[in-house]
């Protein structure tokens, strides 16, 4: 010490500077400490509260339907959870507890309840996650079972359907090629009369060399005279210019009238182009035109009273009677024949050499055209045999490409069956050899009707088509050229006009000659294989087959029909609830799942022996299964994929009524009715229709969503039907006792052997038809149904069984029940879980009434609140360092949790 001993007291502040930050830092960490542990109080204060909340949960719903929810809104207990959770932070009503109080002195600033909307029982995924847990430990061993081998059954179903539909459009095809061979043969028919009816080439060159010879020399010779006679107009023009008197002017007129009678007496009308005859008519044209041009013909008499006059002598009555002598009367009968004369053969004779033109234009042009018309009809009709002919190679190129298709996909099946010996049966018909040389004779055809056709249009006279060109049209052309080649000349006789004729006329005439040679298809190979495939063979037998066949499809479609009614005992329709559900749109957001089922009870009976028949028929059939397939897709699925809808699918079947939910086979294989306690739900509770307001519809409600309970049920009585037709319909194509009733009933349509595949398909589908009419009865009465059927359990004969066949004893059933779990589960799959969530909750609503209101019950509470406690070295600390608190400030401590079942 002595070391020290000129510096006293060094240790003192050394110590003091040492202590002074450990001390402070000491006081901090007991406040700290302080502050951790308030923080533990206030959270197990708040779970504490939380708890209190969850405890008040609806005991009713939690006993019946397995979910648990507080009965009230969490925000509701807000005054009441408040209280808790005050209480819990200094432990109120607790020994010490003034101690504890003192310790950490927590004094709450603010609280808070929270509804977490998220939580309530309604949304799916909080009751998909209670439902989950809830049937984890409770669902049936049996449900593993049912899904594992019954659905084993049905996995096939994609490959059974589409050979099915194989087969189908295979028969179709086959019809399509007979409703091809139908057409042709009509138009082969037309074409081949045509061929044979119509003329050869050396018969139409002969009626155009005709054409020719008329044309060129009778009716130019008469349009030639007709316009001769027109231009015609000589007359004695040197005895007119004698004629200066009366006498002269009355000796010219009469010796003009008597030359016109003898030159008129001459012209014989019989033989109108004779040259004698036109000579003569010109001649007297000559003598009438001069008495044209002098006056008139009566002017004779006049003159005759003038020069018989004494001159100076006044004329009296008597004088003028007088007058009317021997020689007047003479006079007067020769003028009256010159009248009749004229007006006999002047416009006669005309009218003769205008229709003998005319005539002659009208016959040829009219035959020539009919020639023409014929050739153009034929070229048509060849055309459309020809194309008829391609529509018939093009379908049995198709049936050919569908048979392939058929028998790819019966090949693909484990037991085809006498489906096998079908395909087989049909390998060879496609063949279009023998189609495509009948085509090339057609082709012929067509191409030189066409050539003959052209042909004819070239014989021309002035460019007008005789062929063509109307005859009036002709007619008109002809007289202007002739009007035009006459004009203007100075001799109108016969030589002068045939030597127009000759030299000018007749050069505006084009002569042609045809050449041409159709082949006759009457004895063709497939035309004669055409005619034997579309003849109508009735017969009584084939009358007895479509009885016999027509009866089925009606037994079929009455089955239809009775799976299309609604039950009239389901009268809960559920747009009649005054309370907010689970699956209304505007709580959840989206609609609830829905499906058209109408299509697979669309089907219909029919005539076997109607084409409009057997296509409807097959087309609803084909509809009908292809909309049942869809209900089975995602089967392989429900196991690897959908083991959660398994078990929501179960908590619906167990927990709700469904149509034959009271329904159960006994020992001896009879319906008992099931009531009491024998009909009680997964959690023991009676299954009633007091308690289950839609009672006996509920799955089907959540199935579906449809509002009215018996559409909902139709609608799964639709699918089952339209599944069970799918697997009849299988076992229909396949069995080989069917197959051989279905030969016997097309037995009569073996002379057109592409129609027997429709009618034995017809045939098969009405016999499934009427064993799904007996399925859906049984399944409706409460029994199960084999899946796939088997001679001992096919109940609408044919199969090859022994007369005691029932269809609820097979190895393997489904019941009504076990298609509900079936349909619930795919259609989960395809359409998600939410929809079917939703209505369960909607069932849970209605059933436990007004007490309970899911809409607003939740699964969770959250609370937030701010509290502070004391501190006593913080504040003081806080004075020195001048950071702001004054005495009598707390720490705050915020709180917020959330807690659920």
């Amino acid at each position: 010490m002595r070391l020290f001993c000129e510096k006293k007291g060094a240790i003192s502040v050394f110590l003091s500077l040492i202590l002074l930050p450990m001390l402070i830092v000491a006081l901090l960490a007991n406040d700290a400490a302080r502050i951790y542990c308030a923080k533990s109080v206030i959270a197990d204060a708040g779970e504490m509260t939380m708890n209190a909340a969850l405890s008040k949960y609806n005991d009713k719903l939690k006993d019946e339907y397995g979910l648990i929810a507080m009965d009230k809104q969490p925000s509701s207990m807000q005054k009441e959870l408040e209280g808790y959770f005050t209480d819990s932070l200094n432990s109120s009503g607790l020994s010490n507890a003034g101690d504890y109080k003192h310790i950490l002195d927590l004094v709450e600033q603010s609280f808070e309840v929270i509804d977490v909307e998220a939580s309530k029982v309604y949304k799916t995924e909080v009751e998909k996650q209670q439902i989950l847990e809830y049937m984890k430990y409770r669902a049936p061993v049996c449900m593993a079972e049912m899904v594992m081998d019954k659905l084993d059954q049905i996995k096939d179903n994609k490959k059974m359907m589409e050979a099915m539909e194989a087969q189908a459009d295979f028969a179709e095809a086959m019809e399509e090629c007979q409703d091809a061979f139908q057409n042709a043969k009509e138009k082969l028919e037309d074409l081949s009369e045509r061929v044979e009816m119509f003329p050869s080439d050396t018969d139409v060159n002969a009626l155009l060399d005709r054409t020719y010879q008329e044309y060129t020399t009778t009716m130019s010779k008469a349009l030639l005279m007709k316009a001769a006679l027109s231009c015609y107009g000589s007359y004695d023009q040197q005895g007119i210019r004698n004629a200066t008197d009366t006498q002269a002017k009355f000796d010219l007129m009469k010796n003009a009238m008597n030359s016109f009678l003898t030159m008129a007496s001459k012209v014989d009308l019989n033989q109108p182009l004779s040259d004698t005859t036109y000579d003569n008519y010109i001649d007297a044209m000559y003598y009438k035109n001069t008495i044209d041009y002098m006056g008139k013909i009566d002017d004779l008499l006049t003159w005759y009273d003038e020069l018989n006059t004494s001159s100076g002598e006044e004329e009296t009555e008597d004088s003028a009677d007088s007058a009317e002598d021997e020689e007047r009367k003479k006079l007067s009968d020769k003028i009256t024949e010159y009248k009749n004369k004229n007006a006999a053969i002047a416009p006669a004779y005309r009218d003769i050499l205008t229709n003998t033109a005319k005539d002659i234009v009208s016959r040829y042009s009219e035959q020539l055209n009919n020639i023409r018309s014929s050739a153009g009809d034929g070229m048509i009709s060849a055309a459309d045999a020809y194309e008829a002919l391609q529509k018939v190679e093009k379908k049995l190129k198709e049936a050919q490409e569908k048979h392939k298709i058929w028998k790819e996909k019966t090949a693909a099946l484990s037991d085809p069956g006498s489906m096998q010996d079908e395909v087989e049966k049909y390998e060879g018909l496609f063949g279009t050899d023998s189609c495509d040389r009948l085509m090339e004779k057609v082709a012929n055809d067509r191409d030189q009707y066409k050539k003959v056709k052209s042909q004819l249009e070239g014989e021309k006279f002035y460019d007008q088509s005789i062929a063509v060109v109307s005859s009036e049209k002709q007619l008109q052309k002809y007289n202007s050229e002739a009007n035009y080649a006459m004009n203007g000349r100075d001799d109108y006789h016969y030589t002068g006009m045939d030597f127009v004729r000759s030299q000018t006329y007749i050069t505006g005439y084009q002569h042609i000659s045809v050449s041409y040679s159709l082949s006759s298809i009457k004895d063709d190979a497939f035309y004669a294989e055409l005619i034997r495939y579309c003849q109508d063979n009735e017969s009584a037998e084939k009358e007895k087959q479509k009885k016999e066949a027509n009866e089925k499809l009606e037994q079929g479609a009455q089955g239809a029909e009775e799976a299309k009614k609604e039950d009239d005992e389901l009268s809960f329709d559920w747009s009649s609830v005054e309370m907010s559900l689970p699956s209304d749109p505007n709580l959840l957001g989206y609609s609830s799942y829905r499906a058209d089922t109408s299509a697979l009870t669309d089907t219909a009976g029919g005539n076997i022996g109607s084409k409009k028949d057997r296509k409807n028929i097959i087309k609803k059939v084909k509809e009908s299964i292809k909309q049942a397939n869809s209900f089975l897709d995602g089967l392989d699925r429900i196991l690897s994929d959908g083991v959660e809808n398994l078990y929501i699918a179960e908590y619906a079947m167990q927990m709700f009524t469904y149509y034959t939910v009271d329904k159960q086979v006994n020992a001896s294989h009879t319906i008992d009715t099931l009531s009491g306690e024998n009909l009680t739900s997964l959690s023991g509770y009676l299954l009633t229709a007091d308690k289950h307001k839609a009672y006996k519809a509920e799955k089907e409600y959540i199935l579906w969503g449809k509002s009215s309970s018996k559409q909902n049920v139709q609608a799964t009585v639709a699918v089952i039907y339209g599944i069970r037709l799918l697997f009849n319909t299988f076992f229909a194509l396949t069995n080989h006792s069917i197959n051989e009733k279905a030969e016997l009933i097309a037995a009569p349509w073996s002379g057109t052997p592409y129609m027997v595949p429709i009618i034995k398909l017809v045939f098969k589908f009405g016999l499934a038809l009427c064993e799904t009419t007996d399925d859906i009865k049984d399944i409706k009465a409460g029994y199960g149904v084999s899946v796939t059927k088997s001679k001992t359990t096919w109940v609408s004969g044919f199969a090859g069984g022994m007369g005691n066949e029932d269809n609820t004893r097979g190895t393997f059933t489904l019941d009504y029940a076990e298609y509900l779990r079936l349909f619930l589960n795919t259609s989960m799959l395809v359409s998600g879980y939410e929809p079917a969530l939703a209505r369960i909750g909607d069932c849970i609503q209605v059933n436990t009434g007004d007490s309970i209101d899911i809409t607003k019950m939740s699964t969770m509470v959250s609370i937030q609140a701010t509290v502070t406690n004391r501190t006593t070295y913080m504040r003081k600390i806080a004075d020195w360092s001048g950071a702001g608190w004054s005495y009598g400030d707390r720490y705050s401590i915020d709180y917020k949790s959330v807690l659920g079942y």
